[in-house]
């Protein structure tokens, strides 16, 4: 069973956009646990749109969205948010830190709310592997923006999560640092038997294989 269908489910937004079949707003689309999935599209086509319905940011849709065989219309407030604290670890292209904060103190703000979230020493591992461990105490403010692309995917791999969404995460890394990123990526979601959705405007930033989803 999908862990993750979109049945029919069109965003009101992009009625008149997407009217060519072959997309993932028509027909039944599944997405399963364990595979990784790359939703690449030109701009406007409903990239960041896939990632917020599944996170329950957006709601204004026709069709069904299912999670775990179960009608997301019919979820409590509650529900959604065990599906946001346990269920996703997401990675926005806004990336949200708090640019007051070190960027360790972005990560601290999450894993210490959530259980069974990486240990400082994970933490540190992973910083060191994208060359980035020497601002684990710089202030977010002063960070570059492919810096604080990279400590934003830290804080998200930091939780708990049964599915990875990325959102363009590599608009501001080379091609060196965007190997290192998918290598840490892939090592975690392997360990945690997850699932992996990434979001682009390039197709060439794919770095490993992936179910390519049309939009």
């Amino acid at each position: 069973m999908a862990d993750i269908l979109f049945n029919n489910l069109m965003p009101n937004p992009l009625r008149e956009l997407n009217r060519d079949k072959d997309t993932l707003w028509h027909g039944k689309h599944t997405f399963m646990l364990g595979k990784a999935y790359g939703i690449f599209a030109e701009s406007g086509r409903g990239k960041t749109t896939a990632l917020s319905l599944i996170s329950g940011i957006r709601k204004d849709y026709s069709g069904e969205l299912i999670v775990q065989g179960q009608n997301t219309r019919k979820w409590s407030d509650s529900e959604w948010t065990n599906w946001r604290a346990q269920g996703i670890s997401v990675v926005p292209q806004g990336l949200r830190l708090f640019k007051d904060l070190t960027a360790l103190e972005n990560i601290d703000f999450v894993t210490s709310r959530f259980k069974n979230s990486a240990d400082i020493n994970q933490i540190k591992m992973w910083a060191e592997h994208l060359e980035i461990d020497s601002l684990l105490h710089k202030k977010a403010a002063i960070l570059s923006f492919g810096q604080r692309q990279r400590f934003a995917l830290l804080r998200a791999l930091s939780k708990p999560y049964r599915w990875l969404l990325l959102d363009e995460p590599f608009s501001h890394l080379d091609k060196a640092n965007q190997k290192k990123v998918w290598e840490l990526v892939v090592n975690d979601v392997q360990s945690k038997g997850a699932g992996l959705i990434i979001t682009s405007l390039d197709a060439d930033a794919k770095l490993i294989d992936l179910n390519m989803v049309k939009v």
